[in-house]
């Protein structure tokens, strides 16, 4: 084997290695090869050449240490089994160069050793799966002996389904008349127009005349939600709707500005009986602090009134905020006696606003208003 066969020309095998330090090629590759033979490589010859030197050996991670040795400087990676050469500048390394060749082809097999001794008996295995069941057999023709009565069972449920009717039997003869029974109370006296009578309590014919009350015609009050009001076209107020957090409590809400005068309207029929009305105002804030100054005015509308007209002359109602975001109540404004000539079921316009120019109204925030009742005043 050459110089350089033996060194840079190829990879070692097994065999040439061997004969470097003095070992078959079996000792090579079940581990005789010791790391004091491997340095003495580095002085070693084989063959017909010059030695393989081989200046250090260990991990491949260690091969740093050696960055500053002079070119030529050989580390051998024994747990890539590579070899590696110092070149160029200090920590240039060549490429990994294969120091182990190739495995030799197999052995022949050796002798079978003698037969070791029966193991202990296995654990029991599961119980397999039943098989299928066998054909029936033929019926027997020879009946066995009867046997004996068994008890009788529980009574069974009664039948949810009736029998039919039977015929109609003949209609019995008439009974003698009754005596007459006393009179009736019919309608008590008094009341005055408009007044309807109602029951007191459950006692039979224990009533009172008393004044109709709800948006029916007639009644003393209406009331109107938030969501029957229109904003008007021009200056109208704001529209939301809101649901509570944990109730979930929906409501529609007019949005009415705390430094713009804006205004919604409703109509309705006018009520029987009715001459004037006062509003009362329900409505919140998001907060506690300040008062909302709220007004209202209506127009009734005769049969062939022109459409644009006045309306009558407002009245205002102030009231506090109160908590932040709960439920305010106003009292009820002065009379409000609507433009137009009064009568029962005329149409009649309300229009409602809030009035942040007034010197009492200094909430600083949107009202918003839920509806507004209106009360018979005369």
């Amino acid at each position: 084997m050459t110089e350089e066969s033996q060194s840079w020309g190829g990879a070692l095998t097994a065999q040439q290695l061997g004969d470097l330090v003095g070992l078959t090629e079996e000792d090579v590759w079940g581990g005789a090869l010791t790391k004091a033979q491997l340095i003495a490589l580095a002085g070693g010859t084989g063959g017909g050449g010059g030695g393989l030197s081989i200046d250090a050996l260990g991990l491949f991670s260690a091969r740093s240490t050696y960055n500053s040795e002079p070119e030529g400087f050989v580390y051998l990676a024994t747990d890539n089994g590579n070899l590696y050469v110092r070149q160029g500048a200090p920590g240039n390394w060549s490429a990994a160069i294969p120091f182990v060749g190739p495995a030799g082809p197999a052995g022949p097999t050796g002798p079978a050793g003698p037969t070791g001794p029966t193991g202990p008996a296995g654990a029991t295995g599961p119980v397999g799966p039943a098989g299928p069941t066998g054909p029936t057999g033929p019926a027997s023709t020879v009946p066995g002996p009867t046997g004996p009565t068994g008890p009788a069972g529980p009574t069974g449920p009664a039948s949810t389904v009736p029998g039919p009717t039977g015929p109609t039997g003949p209609t019995g003869a008439a009974g003698p008349t009754g005596p007459a029974g006393p009179t009736g109370p019919g309608v008590p006296t008094g009341g005055t127009t408009g007044q309807v009578l109602r029951k007191i309590n459950a006692t039979d014919f224990n009533t009172e005349w008393a004044d109709q009350t709800g948006s029916g015609g007639g009644g003393n009050t209406l009331f109107f939600d938030a969501a029957e009001f229109i904003p008007r076209t021009t200056g109208g107020c704001g529209v939301t709707s809101e649901e509570t957090a944990t109730n979930r409590i929906n409501r529609d809400l007019l949005v009415f500005d705390p430094a713009t005068q804006e205004f919604a309207q409703k109509g309705f029929a006018w009520p029987e009986g009715w001459a004037t009305a006062t509003a009362t105002f329900f409505w919140e804030a998001a907060t506690a602090t300040g008062s909302c100054v709220w007004g209202a005015r209506m127009r009734v509308f005769s049969d062939a009134d022109a459409e644009d007209q006045a309306m009558g002359t407002a009245q205002i109602i102030s009231d506090a905020a109160g908590a932040a975001n709960t439920h305010r109540q106003t009292a009820a404004t002065p009379a409000i006696t609507p433009s137009g000539t009064v009568a029962s079921g005329r149409h009649c316009i309300l229009e409602v606003y809030r009035d942040p120019a007034n010197g009492s109204d200094d909430l600083a925030l949107d009202a918003k208003l839920i509806g507004v009742l209106l009360t018979k005043a005369s």
